[in-house]
């Protein structure tokens, strides 16, 4: 079955093995480097090779777009699909015809062949829903826990600042960026986020590069719980001021670590609009003086951050990003359009090691249904990372109560398996609830307990992390 990645991931190796037979590529040395250096894993290095591609191959233009000019077109492939030659010279309808043929939608290939030009059915418009077609570059790399997806985040920020000093003039290479954790996360992913400041340049660039870029890098953690709350150092709204005093002096090398609801998304609700538009026109009287303070307070932090130049944004557990609530657009993917309303954004990185979502678009009263995001660029799934880089799980059975159960499987994960890694990373053990009812009343205080006996002091390892499936 063809899909996006796999159409990318052919085209990338072919690229790839190019520039690795050039001695003169500025790429194959900084392939070499990698490969040399040895600190990353296989699919991290895969994930930067289709990087790579895509901001030099393909310009960092949109997925539609790449079809549409035929970027991602094999002829030997399109060969081996029903109706070849009647969709010949069309990069969309050849597209369309793998995509119905490999996912048995044959009532909609019928309808294709029938009327290939487009006469009632726009091809074109189909592809741009099919592939999510926002209104800026949008890629998301699909790899399983385990696999480092936030030094890959490092990756790609370190490769873009670097051949961004190289080739000042081209687009592709982004200046600065913000990184998005969603919703759910609040306890647990932003301080993981946290360890793209530890990030080692040197594991993918020459000593000499890296200290270039450790000299012209800022990270910036946005995490003041509100952004009404006065802070003594930063005065009554610190993630503005701390993005402010950043922005007075540079440019170029700026990185804001956030979580878009906690911080960008305040009092971006559909009950503010009426709100914000009233003072636009200039409108004040309406309201009390505490009110406009804290519509305007809110709203100048997403402003700064909107007008942060050459801006690429990367979304933490981007499936939090896809489909839609009961309010509209997911707010993890509103944050992006806030970001974007200067047109400063030059591309969206997401990642996620569960991209499936759900998703239906109507054709000629036909449904489609998708259950796999369809704009995933790279994709190294769970099964392949068992048994290489990832461990292959040791099952075990125990019928004892639940307290004596957890109690026993942490006393004998920090006995066995309490690891410091060479790369800097601990060894964690996970607990997982059924609900979040059950998480408070039953798991948490056998854990908090367990810790009080045998590692007080040392409560603070413990991550709450709950997550919503919608």
């Amino acid at each position: 079955m063809n899909t996006i990645y796999s159409l990318i991931r052919s085209k990338t190796e072919t690229w790839i093995k190019l520039e690795k037979e050039n001695n003169q590529s500025l790429l194959n040395n900084t392939l070499k480097h990698i490969e040399e250096t040895g600190m990353l894993r296989p699919p991290q290095r895969e994930a930067i090779e289709t990087y790579l591609w895509i901001k030099f191959a393909a310009e960092n233009k949109k997925l539609v777009d790449m079809v549409r000019e035929g970027i991602l077109y094999d002829d030997v492939v399109a060969q081996d699909y029903d109706n070849y030659y009647t969709f010949k010279g069309n990069y969309v309808t050849q597209f369309l015809n793998q995509f119905f043929l490999d996912n048995g939608l044959k009532n909609l290939q019928k309808k294709l062949v029938s009327d290939p030009v487009g006469s009632t059915i726009d091809w074109d418009n189909l592809l741009n829903e099919l592939l999510h077609n926002f209104d800026y570059s949008n890629y998301l790399f699909s790899l399983p826990m385990g696999a480092g997806k936030t030094f890959l985040m490092a990756c790609f920020i370190y490769l873009d600042m670097y051949f961004a000093t190289l080739f000042k003039e081209d687009t592709p290479f982004a200046h600065n960026f913000v990184v998005f954790a969603p919703q759910a996360s609040k306890t647990a992913i932003l301080p993981s986020l946290r360890t793209i400041k530890d990030f080692n340049p040197e594991w993918i660039l020459p000593k000499e590069e890296a200290d270039k870029l450790k000299q012209l890098i800022t990270i910036e953690i946005l995490d003041s719980l509100s952004s009404k709350r006065k802070d003594k150092l930063h005065g009554n709204n610190p993630n503005l001021e701390k993005v402010n005093r950043i922005k007075q002096t540079k440019d170029f090398g700026m990185v804001f670590i956030t979580n878009a609801e906690k911080v960008v998304l305040e009092r971006y609700d559909d009950k503010d609009r009426p709100l914000v538009e009233n003072l636009k026109k200039g409108q004040n009287e309406l309201f009390d003086k505490r009110t406009i303070e804290d519509i305007q307070k809110t709203n100048e932090l997403r402003e700064a951050l909107s007008q942060v130049p050459n801006l690429t944004v990367i979304l933490d557990e981007v499936h939090h990003s896809y489909g839609s609530t009961g309010n509209g657009e997911k707010k993890l993917r509103l944050a992006v359009g806030v970001l974007n309303q200067h047109g400063n954004v030059n591309s969206v990185i997401g990642l996620s090691g569960t991209p499936y979502v759900k998703t239906k678009i109507e054709v000629e009263k036909e449904n489609i249904t998708l259950n796999q995001i369809q704009d995933i660029v790279y994709n190294y799934p769970l099964n392949i990372g068992i048994g290489k880089f990832l461990k292959k799980p040791d099952i075990r059975k125990a019928s004892v109560k639940e307290s004596v159960f957890i109690e026993q499987a942490l006393t004998d994960f920090f006995s066995n398996y309490d690891i410091d890694y060479k790369n800097g990373t601990k060894s964690k053990v996970a607990f997982y609830c059924p609900s979040i009812k059950k998480l408070n009343d039953d798991i948490l205080p056998v854990i908090q307990k367990w810790y009080q006996k045998n590692r007080k002091g040392k409560e603070d390892e413990i991550f709450r992390f709950t997550f919503f499936l919608s």
